[in-house]
């Protein structure tokens, strides 16, 4: 009885316009700022490929007082000044080594600035991550704990090697959705390819 009255409620409705993207925000230099692109340009100059920004990852050592979730925020928009970089698909790893190693517990990530996705968003996750906009491949990989939330769509290999933990997809996502999962929940409340 209430899918039918939800179907009668759009039934009415037109289709909705393409949306013009959003215009990235003006974010102010300062300190905090400088710090985590000083850092995160040397950690992608050197990811070369999944094994060594893993290796990356695990010798990356940083200053928490600069940790900030409103700093980590700031620094997933400034993003889109990098996405030309060879190897900028892995940004993924460099935000989950901030949000990790931070003391607050969540965080939001905006990617709806961005024209090329960011893989491996929630690599290792114990926090609580939304993320405005879509995901690249292998969200919330080897996830320990916590949340994720993606606003938008997902690449392949969501929640891969997943421990536990929730992942809630808005709209769809690509293959192998919890590939080699221990434990947790993914929910997709769009379509999955294949499970």
């Amino acid at each position: 009885d209430t899918k039918l009255k939800a179907r009668d409620l759009f039934s009415s409705l037109q289709p909705e316009e393409e949306q013009i993207p959003d215009r990235v925000p003006e974010i102010k230099p300062n300190p905090n700022l400088e710090y985590l692109i000083r850092e995160y340009e040397g950690f992608i100059e050197r990811a070369a490929d999944i094994f060594e920004t893993e290796k990356l990852y695990r010798g990356l050592k940083l200053d928490t007082n600069y940790l900030s979730s409103k700093n980590i925020e700031e620094f997933s928009i400034n993003l889109s000044n990098y996405q030309k970089f060879k190897n900028f698909r892995y940004s993924g790893f460099y935000l989950s080594k901030l949000i990790n190693d931070s003391k607050d517990e969540e965080f939001t990530i905006h990617t709806n600035y961005l024209d090329t996705l960011i893989d491996d968003i929630g690599y290792k996750n114990r926090k609580k991550i939304t993320i405005n906009g879509n995901a690249g491949n292998y969200v919330g990989y080897q996830m320990q704990n916590g949340e994720i939330n993606i606003g938008g769509n997902a690449g392949d290999g969501v929640g891969y090697a997943m421990n536990n933990g929730i992942i809630i997809i808005k709209g769809n996502a690509r293959d192998f959705v919890g590939g080699s999962m221990k434990g947790g929940s993914i929910t997709v409340n769009g379509n999955a390819e294949y499970f």
